[in-house]
């Protein structure tokens, strides 16, 4: 006969539904931990957003800091109504949906003020809004932590102030909003190892799940939060029946994501796994051999400087290393604090992956897959004085983390400087720097007046002129995301007036156009006339679509 699994949810009178004897060495958990006072999650949470929103003006109104990864997952958003028919796919099968998804509603807005469009500001508003999210989460696990208020709001500024952050924050770039999920999921799990509140781990895990939708990375960092979950009960010598019902539980919503969107994959795009090789994708754009730099091909197939080069971005945020070695210490102890494993693996989780990505010649290696040491670090430090019970020792080892913290924050900006840590970001550090423009627009603008001038409906490829597309009537284009795109592409004649096309250098070289007809940008494609050549970084050139075009 099966043997009853035995209730796991915490009594008043236990924390870890153990006896004391079990408890590990420095735990301070609480099975009736009060929540966070709400009115100081909301005045921090507040504060936060209009910061964010703030440098995410700044960015882009004043130094025009318009990232393409942003504006492209708005112009996905956009091109879901605004196509003369609304069409759910455009969202596309690439890159993760719920950017797009979230900024929808925003980008609805673009008749009213165009910029949410044309600059994609509808991104930084988004990413701004999960700023809320980061601060949230954080505050609760400080208090969770034992932080009194004052330490609290000092380490919450102290945050939301980290250059990295609140650039990321503030561009409109994905990054932010998955910091956010996994600060969510991470609170989740540490509330579980503290309460063994079932109804935490699930709410945890279902921000994992929102988290893959976000960005792809949440897959290690489940992976590895989960080997955590397993060795921590483990440790406390938990039933195996019950860890394996733990593990089920945390693991399910991500998996019914993944699934999710295998099968949307399968159903939209005939291919369950078009997200992995789309001829757009990640392993497409690093093939071309754009991303490449010195130090990405010292890590190509080395197992060791990889791992190298992922820990040295660690210097984003110098207190993590101090961190991590004090956490990694702390496992040799007898019954050591369950939540030191965890976060140890959340702060490697993604280091690690980016260098496997690394040895595999699969990432960019830019600063923004390496963030992540900075908040799981910060949460780290703020673990430390837990197991110091001496209130004026206590005290003392706080102000001297709070003094590492603000240095920490320094060296982030010093290091966004730097072309290897800085990789991604130390070009717009310089442009701000020197007061210059980031990005101007003059080709875009060139070409959308050019065609609407000359009333014409070109093919295009909106891969790479999403902000050509963003200038231009829905009417005077044809464009990857419309349903009769490659039936365009295949026959332009009678179709199309013109086709646009990029050289096919670098990311360009994946362009639908010049994938389908290779020698059309050099004019050897024989129903097809040049019209005219722009100059800009892609020299784009507009062909006539003749008359002995199929």
């Amino acid at each position: 006969m099966t043997k009853p699994m035995r209730n796991v949810s915490a009594s008043p009178n236990s924390v870890l539904s153990m006896s004391e004897s079990l408890k590990p060495n420095g735990y301070t958990g609480s099975a009736t931990v009060p929540s966070a006072p709400r009115w100081e999650s909301i005045v921090l949470c507040t504060v936060s957003f209009l910061i964010s929103i703030t440098v995410g003006y700044i960015l882009v109104f004043r130094h025009q800091v318009v990232l393409s990864d942003a504006v492209s997952r708005v112009m996905n958003a956009y091109y879901v109504f605004f196509r003369g028919y609304i069409h759910m796919g455009a969202i596309g099968f690439i890159w993760n949906p719920f950017p797009s998804v979230l900024e929808m509603p925003i980008a609805a807005f673009h008749s009213i003020w165009p910029s949410l469009v044309t600059l994609g500001f509808a991104s930084n508003i988004a990413s701004s809004l999960f700023s809320i999210v980061s601060m949230y989460y954080m505050h609760r696990i400080l208090f969770r932590f034992g932080f009194n208020r004052i330490w609290r709001l000092i380490w919450c500024l102290l945050f939301a102030f980290n250059p990295m952050i609140l650039y990321y924050n503030g561009n409109g770039m994905s990054d932010g909003m998955l910091l956010g999920c996994l600060l969510a999921a991470l609170s989740g799990i540490l509330a579980y190892m503290e309460q063994r509140r079932l109804e935490a781990l699930a709410v945890g895990a279902l921000w994992l799940a929102v988290a893959f939708m976000f960005r792809y990375e949440a897959i290690p960092f489940f992976l590895f939060t989960a080997g955590a979950i397993a060795l921590a009960l483990w440790r406390l010598r938990q039933d195996r029946k019950e860890t394996e019902a733990m593990l089920v539980l945390y693991a399910m919503p991500m998996v019914y994501a993944v699934i999710a969107w295998m099968f949307l994959n399968w159903l939209i795009m005939k291919n369950p796994l078009y997200f992995l090789i789309s001829p757009y994708g990640n392993a497409s754009q690093i093939g071309t051999g754009s991303y490449a730099t010195i130090a990405l091909s010292a890590a190509n197939h080395h197992i060791f400087k990889s791992i190298e080069l992922a820990l040295e971005f660690s210097l984003l945020f110098f207190p993590s290393i101090l961190s991590m070695a004090w956490g990694a210490i702390q496992q040799f102890r007898y019954r050591p604090d369950p939540r030191w494993i965890v976060l140890l693996s959340a702060i490697l989780s993604m280091p690690l992956f980016q260098a496997v990505m690394m040895y595999l010649n699969a990432t960019a290696g830019w600063s923004r897959f390496f963030i992540y040491y900075i908040p799981f670090g910060v949460c780290m430090l703020a673990l430390i004085p837990s197991s110091i019970h001496r209130n004026a020792v206590k005290q003392c080892v706080l102000f001297f983390l709070t003094l590492l913290f603000v240095f920490g924050d320094i060296g982030t900006f010093h290091a966004m400087q730097s072309p290897l840590l800085g990789n991604g970001d130390y070009g717009v550090i310089d442009a701000i720097k020197s007061n210059t423009p980031y990005e101007t627009f003059t080709e875009a603008d060139t070409i959308s007046q050019y065609i609407n001038q000359h009333n014409m409906v070109v093919l295009m490829d909106s891969f790479d002129t999403s902000a050509i597309i963003a200038r231009l009537t829905p009417a005077k284009c044809v464009i990857t995301s419309d349903i009769y795109f490659k039936s365009y592409l295949a026959n332009p004649r009678g179709k199309v007036d013109a086709i646009l096309v990029p050289k096919p250098v670098g990311l360009s070289k994946l362009d639908a156009i010049n994938q389908a007809y290779p020698t059309l940008w050099a004019g050897k494609v024989a129903w097809a006339r040049l019209i005219t050549t722009f100059s800009g970084p892609s020299e784009y050139r507009l062909y006539l679509v003749t008359s002995s075009a199929p």
